[in-house]
């Protein structure tokens, strides 16, 4: 662990993250008293307060929730909520999702109670040992009063349970981890690029064993839920290749992946026409926007694949977890929550300075600078019950964030390249290994000298 996080500089930076975050949260209550509604990053439909939780919970109980609703939610998601609502609701139906979330007001405060305790569980495993039990509850208080955390307990979003799995597998090796990453990609289903990890920086055991406990939670669930789970594959190609899902507020309320502009310009050249940025046309900017995004993921798997074995496993967990956040905007702004598990990880590489500074921005509410306002008119509140005038904002944070993530994966790509790429040396090591033994044995093999040079090259060192 790096020295000076036991410092008390370290200590006092953490104290004046908690009073930002203490006082950007006294800022949401005035705003919320005064205006009856959260202010940006949170979500412009005031009145789809904890839906993301709700919808699911509702489609639960019922059969169509692959073939109608169209789900994308793997079958282990609605077991869970299925037990949640007969534990809240007993054997009440009610008609649609937003009755069920008006049957449910009273429990209100427990559910938040239950979201709000879920960081807690990351704060319990041995990836912690370099911190003081102060810096601990300093982080856990800087965690749950930011922005993206506060965004994911508004929406009800189920990407909260996926903490204590994420520092699960990043703190315990063998079947625990196995277990634990098999949960996550049955909670969400992007976090099945960790196997795609597992087989670039070749670990056919955690490969293996990771992609049978994942599949097999998955036909468990499938088969104790519903006879049309395999529709779920179906929904989950439709729903990546909707380019219009989103609306542009959406996309802009706490994006978390550069795409999220190249998105929004889709949507303006789609519904309104052309438009020149700087001097290039907005036709140019988009596939630009998205070719650096998906050339950046591609180098940050070929460095996992360069460092291979060399690689510890946490850091190839914590790589592709930022490249899962920087995939599209179809992850979401909730993904920034995971964060908080790769601190401890983070603070062991070479940039760990470079890395706090840009998970701390990505916390800090910068959100309360707002860029441009726009009137939605009347509209109904959730949170505070009342029809009023609702101004949505453009913040700050919707442009720094996912440049800062972006950054931030490019900065561990190149660590990963420069720190566990093989050398100059070995590789030229490996060259001089092809003796004239060798090379007479692969001539009576039927290989030519240039096939074998061309497969001694590709040995791992």
């Amino acid at each position: 662990m790096i020295p000076t996080l036991n410092s008390e500089r370290m200590t006092r930076l953490l104290v004046a993250g908690c009073v930002i975050q203490i006082a950007a949260c006294i800022y949401y209550w005035l705003s919320l008293a005064e205006n009856g509604y959260l202010p940006s990053p949170f979500v412009y439909d005031k009145a789809d307060t904890f839906m993301d939780f709700f919808h699911p919970m509702y489609w639960a109980d019922e059969p169509g929730r692959y073939t109608e609703w169209g789900s994308v939610y793997p079958p282990l998601n609605f077991l869970f909520l299925k037990g949640v609502r007969w534990l809240l609701f007993g054997q009440v139906h009610e008609s649609d999702a937003f009755t069920l979330r008006d049957s449910a007001k009273p429990l209100i405060p427990y559910i938040v109670a239950a979201f709000a305790a879920a960081p807690l569980f990351v704060f319990r495993h041995d990836l912690w040992r370099g911190f003081t039990a102060t810096q601990k509850a300093l982080l856990f208080v800087i965690c749950l009063l930011s922005p993206p955390m506060l965004f994911t307990i508004e929406r009800g979003n189920l990407i909260i349970f996926a903490l204590g799995f994420l520092a699960l597998a990043l703190a315990k090796p063998g079947w625990t981890r196995t277990f634990a990453i098999g949960m996550l990609i049955n909670i969400k289903p992007y976090f099945a690029l960790y196997l795609v990890a597992f087989a670039i920086s070749q670990r056919p055991k955690e490969l293996v064993s990771c992609t049978m406990m994942a599949g097999a939670i998955f036909l468990l669930s499938g088969i104790m839920l519903d006879e049309h789970f395999m529709e779920f594959f179906q929904n989950l190609l439709q729903f990546s290749q909707d380019q219009i899902l989103f609306s542009p507020r959406e996309l802009l309320d706490l994006p978390s992946s550069i795409s999220a502009f190249s998105s929004v310009l889709r949507m303006y050249l789609y519904f309104v026409g052309n438009l020149s940025i700087v001097g290039l046309d907005i036709a140019a900017i988009i596939p630009l926007i998205e070719s650096i995004k998906w050339l950046a993921i591609l180098a940050a798997f070929f460095s996992l694949g360069f460092g291979g074995r060399r690689i510890p496993i946490e850091t190839t967990l914590a790589a592709t977890t930022i490249a899962i956040a920087n995939l599209g905007v179809w992850v979401g702004g909730y993904s920034f929550i995971l964060y908080v598990c790769l601190i401890p990880i983070l603070c062991r590489l070479t940039y760990y300075r470079i890395y706090l500074a840009c998970v701390f921005l990505i916390f800090m509410p910068i959100d309360v600078i707002s860029m441009y306002s726009e009137n939605l008119g009347t509209r109904y509140a959730y949170l505070s019950d009342i029809t009023t005038s609702v101004d949505w904002q453009l913040s700050l944070g919707a442009f720094l964030r996912p440049v800062v993530n972006f950054v931030l994966l490019l900065v561990i790509t190149f660590e990963i390249f420069k720190n566990y790429a093989p050398s100059r040396r070995a590789m030229l090591k490996s060259l001089r290994g092809a003796t004239p033994e060798k090379m007479a044995l692969a001539g009576r093999m039927g290989l030519n000298l240039s096939s074998y040079l061309q497969h001694d090259l590709m040995r791992p060192v």
